[in-house]
């Protein structure tokens, strides 16, 4: 496996500092910084492959830019509309979301829900089976930002988006 390039390759193969590199592919400080050495280390961490390192971001900026979002079934036209739907929305503000469908198994959705929070993701969108309340109050014990979808549990102050069905049904005929 090749070692991955890190900021302190590109710096060394320019001939400037690390924070100089770091200040140049993170668009900091661009109006202090001669443009002719910014393109040098530009193309020099294009040459080498360089990838940012999202985990070293992450615990400088305390963000993963991740939200997690879990379904019932991915697989449901509904499910699968809405995960677009907040997948699009996600990535105008340069979020990722990561899936995770629990089939309505409450052991496969906190497998799901402890990987996003292991994950650290920044916050969570769920869709949580019954008798799920634990798991929620757990959520916000350790206060990560969660929003329930397609199914609340009136016990347990939450935000949450639903359809009152019953009333929808009325309204409806």
């Amino acid at each position: 496996m090749n070692k991955k390039v890190s900021l302190k390759d590109i710096a060394a193969a320019v001939g400037v500092s690390t924070a100089l590199v770091s200040y140049v592919l993170n668009n900091k400080k661009e109006g202090r910084i001669n443009k002719a050495v910014a393109e040098k280390i530009r193309a020099t961490a294009l040459a080498m492959n360089y990838r940012t390192n999202q985990i070293a971001r992450s615990l400088k900026t305390s963000k993963t830019n991740t939200i997690g979002l879990i379904l019932a079934d991915i697989s449901n036209p509904f499910s699968a509309a809405l995960a677009r739907f907040i997948e699009d929305e996600a990535d105008r503000y340069n979020y990722t979301v990561i899936f995770g469908s629990s089939d309505e198994n409450p052991v496969k959705y906190k497998k799901i829900l402890d990987a996003l929070v292991n994950r650290q993701a920044d916050g969570l969108i769920l869709s949580p089976p019954e008798h799920a309340e634990s798991q929620i109050a757990d959520l916000q014990q350790q206060q990560i930002p969660f929003v329930l979808i397609d199914r609340y549990f009136p016990g347990i102050e939450s935000n949450y988006v639903v359809l009152d069905n019953y009333t929808a049904v009325f309204e409806v005929k």
